[in-house]
C-alpha cells in the first residue's frame, strides 16, 4: 500500500450537472454538500450505501469526465484548496508491485478508467475496503486513477466529508453555461468564496484557479 502527501494550497475541483441557469437563482452553500447517507441506495466509486463521500479532481477538465458530462446542460465546477498537508492512500498503485499483483492491480485500474456502472462501483468499493483501509494518524483519504486515458499528472481525491471541511476551503466555483468536447466553454457567472452568485469578470483569483485568462 502506497501512500501519498499532498502540499498546501493544491488545489482540487468538483462538477455538477443541473437542468437550466434558473436553477442557479435558488443555490446556496447547502447546494454544494454531498447527499445525506440516508439518500444515498446504491454504491458510488468509493462508498457504501447509506456512506457520505466526497469526491473530487486534481484537474478542472477531467472533473467533467469524472461526471459523464453530456455537454448539453449547465455545469456547475467547484474549486477547493487544501489548507494544510495531508496524505492519502493511494488506490490501485503499489510502491512493490510483483507479478502477484499485477493483474489485480491492472484490472482496479481499468475498473476506474470506464464510466460508473453499480458493477463497477460495488467492485471499487469492495477492493477499497479489503485491501486500502486508510491508516489511523497516516492517511486522510483516498486518490484513484481517472476515467479514461490515465496519467501520473491526473488523479481524484476521496475523502468523508468531515475530513474534507477540516483540510479543504472552498474557492469559488465557475458557471459552465455551454460547451464542447474540444474544449471550448462559455463562463459569464461564478460563485465567489461566500456562495454567491456572481459575474466572473470580478474575481481575477477565480479566473486563475480556473486558467481563464
Amino acid at each position: 500500500m502506497l501512500v501519498k502527501k499532498h502540499n498546501h494550497g493544491i488545489a482540487f475541483f468538483h462538477a455538477k450537472q443541473i437542468n437550466s441557469l434558473t436553477d442557479l437563482q435558488n443555490w446556496n452553500k447547502s447546494s454544494f454538500a454531498t447527499r445525506k447517507s440516508y439518500e444515498i441506495k446504491n454504491y458510488g466509486r468509493l462508498n457504501k450505501p447509506h456512506e457520505e463521500m466526497m469526491y473530487f479532481c486534481n484537474t478542472s477538465r477531467q472533473t467533467l469526465e469524472e461526471i459523464g458530462y453530456d455537454y448539453k446542460t449547465p455545469v456547475v465546477v467547484s474549486a477547493y484548496k487544501a489548507k494544510r498537508y495531508f496524505s492519502c492512500v493511494d488506490i490501485a498503485m503499489s510502491s512493490k508491485e510483483d507479478d502477484n499483483t499485477k493483474l489485480s492491480l491492472s484490472k482496479l485500474r481499468n475498473a476506474f478508467s470506464q464510466q460508473e456502472t453499480p458493477e463497477l462501483n460495488k467492485f471499487t468499493t469492495d477492493m477499497r475496503e479489503e485491501f486500502y483501509t486508510v491508516p489511523i494518524d497516516e492517511a486522510q483519504g483516498w486518490i484513484y486513477p481517472t476515467v479514461g486515458k490515465q496519467s501520473k499528472d491526473k488523479f481524484n481525491l476521496a475523502m468523508y466529508p468531515g475530513v474534507a471541511k477540516r483540510l479543504l476551503e472552498f474557492q469559488g466555483a465557475i458557471v459552465i453555461s455551454k460547451a464542447n468536447p474540444s474544449g471550448m466553454k462559455e463562463i459569464e457567472f461564478c460563485f465567489d468564496q461566500d456562495y454567491r452568485l456572481d459575474y466572473i469578470k470580478g474575481y481575477p483569483e477565480l479566473q486563475k484557479i480556473f486558467n481563464l485568462g
